[in-house]
């Protein structure tokens, strides 16, 4: 694959504060701006995701890693980005994909959005005894999703649509192409 055919990979602005404040990584402040930036190790299976993404060749010394590079722009109104860089033997470069691939690899973190709050709002509701809407509420405030244009009736829609089957029933039957509701 050549780069003229393929784009950066870029991560959903949507997903970005979530994704921001559930990886582990090493976190940065400076001129208005917080970036942090995540490792994936070869052995993870975002990695393993990937590399099948790109053909990727495993050699049994040295494997390639692949970093998500998070910016939370605070300047007059918050803004989130994320690109996925691959680290080969120490060169970070940015990882190229085909629109496709992109889309789809968007599509898994999306899932990944959805199902974990099924699971937080599920646990607010059976072990806090709070209302869904409330549960909500919370999980939007811990995730800076008002700032990303995500609200309370967005989420509650998604919510009792994913609830009507099991909790991993998405990773099943479709992926997710967007929050519902995203502006």
């Amino acid at each position: 694959m050549t780069n003229e055919e393929n784009v950066p990979v870029l991560i959903r602005p949507q997903l970005v504060p979530f994704l921001f404040k559930e990886f582990e990584g090493k976190q940065a402040h400076y001129d208005c701006r917080t970036v942090k930036s995540v490792v994936f190790l070869p052995s993870s299976s975002i990695t393993s995701y990937l590399y099948t993404q790109i053909n990727y060749t495993k050699n049994t010394l040295k494997q390639d890693k692949f970093l998500f590079y998070f910016t939370v722009d605070q300047k007059a109104q918050k803004t989130f980005s994320g690109t996925v860089y691959i680290d080969k033997e120490g060169v970070k470069e940015t990882l190229y994909m085909s629109e496709q691939k992109v889309r789809d690899f968007n599509n898994l973190l999306e899932d990944m959005f959805r199902v974990s709050m099924i699971f937080y709002v599920d646990a607010c509701v059976e072990v806090a005894k709070i209302s869904v809407p409330k549960a909500l509420e919370q999980f939007i405030e811990k995730y800076d999703l008002y700032e990303v244009g995500i609200d309370i009736e967005a989420l509650r829609v998604m919510y009792f649509r994913e609830k009507k089957t099991s909790n991993l029933y998405r990773f099943q039957s479709k992926s997710a192409n967007r929050v519902y509701h995203f502006a």
